[in-house]
C-alpha cells in the first residue's frame, strides 16, 4: 500500500525536526576535562560602570576578540577582512554595524569617545597600555590581563591585580571552569537595559519547533482539502 505523499511529508519533517531538536538541545561540551589557562577583562563604559570577567581557555593563547567573546558579556563586532574585527557595542553601549563599519564608532571630532583596547602591565596593575593594532592582533595568554574603554584618552581603568578581577567577576577562585563576569555600578548609576540576542541553539531549536508546526498544518490542510474533493 503506498502511502498519500503528505503523510509522507509530514512524517519526514517530524523526523528532521526531532534530529535538529536532539543535536541542538544535546548539552554542550565543557572544559572540565582539559587543562585550562585563565584570562581577566576588564570594561568601562561612558557612565563608568566596570564590568568584570575571568575567562578559562584550553589554547595556549588566544586573541583578543575571542576573549570578548568568551567571555559572556554581550558584544557586536564586525569584520574588516585581513585587518580583524572591530568592536562596536559591548553591553549594548556603542553604536550599529553600518556606523561601525565607517568609523568605529568613533564621532567625526579627535576628541570623540570610542571602544579602545588596554593591556595591564603584570608588574604594575595601574598601568594600562593601549593597543594600537587591535584586539584580533593581541595574544591573549595565561594570567592576562586587558581592558575595554569607552574612552577618547585616559582609559580609567582600576589598578587590580588578576585574583581581585577574578574576584570581582564572580569566580569562586582563579581556577573556575566556566567564565563569569559581574558589572559593579558607581553611586547614582543604573544598570544598562541591555537584552543580548537569543544564542544559535535558541535560535535553531525555535526554527525546528516552527518547522514541526508549520509541517503538521500544510498536512492537515491537505487531508481537509482531499476529503472535500471525496
Amino acid at each position: 500500500m503506498t502511502l498519500p505523499w503528505h503523510i509522507i511529508r509530514l512524517w519526514v519533517l517530524i523526523s528532521l525536526a526531532a534530529l535538529l531538536a536532539g543535536v541542538l538541545l544535546r548539552p554542550a561540551p565543557t572544559l572540565a576535562d582539559e587543562e585550562l589557562h585563565h584570562a581577566g577583562l576588564v570594561v568601562r563604559d561612558a557612565e563608568a560602570r566596570m564590568t568584570y570577567a575571568w575567562v578559562p581557555f584550553a589554547e595556549e593563547e588566544i586573541d583578543g576578540i575571542k576573549l570578548l567573546h568568551l567571555s559572556g558579556i554581550p558584544v557586536v563586532t564586525v569584520g574588516f577582512g585581513a585587518l580583524g574585527e572591530g568592536v562596536c557595542s559591548i553591553a549594548g553601549q556603542g553604536c550599529g554595524v553600518a556606523e561601525c563599519r565607517r568609523n568605529v564608532c568613533q564621532g567625526s571630532t579627535a576628541d570623540a569617545p570610542y571602544w579602545q583596547y588596554f593591556k595591564q602591565d603584570p608588574a604594575d596593575p595601574a598601568a594600562w597600555t593601549w593597543q594600537p593594532l587591535g584586539a584580533s592582533s593581541s595574544r591573549v595568554e595565561d594570567g592576562d590581563v586587558f581592558g575595554w574603554s569607552w574612552t577618547a584618552g585616559d582609559p580609567g581603568l582600576p589598578a587590580l591585580a588578576p585574583g581581585e578581577i577574578a574576584k570581582r567577576a564572580g569566580a569562586a577562585d582563579e581556577a573556575v571552569r566556566e567564565p563569569v563576569f559581574s558589572t559593579v555600578l558607581p553611586d547614582g548609576v543604573a544598570a544598562m537595559m541591555n537584552a543580548p540576542p537569543p544564542d544559535a541553539r535558541t535560535t535553531a531549536a525555535a526554527a525546528a519547533i516552527l518547522i514541526l508546526i508549520a509541517g503538521s498544518a500544510t498536512a492537515l490542510a491537505v487531508k481537509r482539502r482531499a476529503e472535500a474533493v471525496a
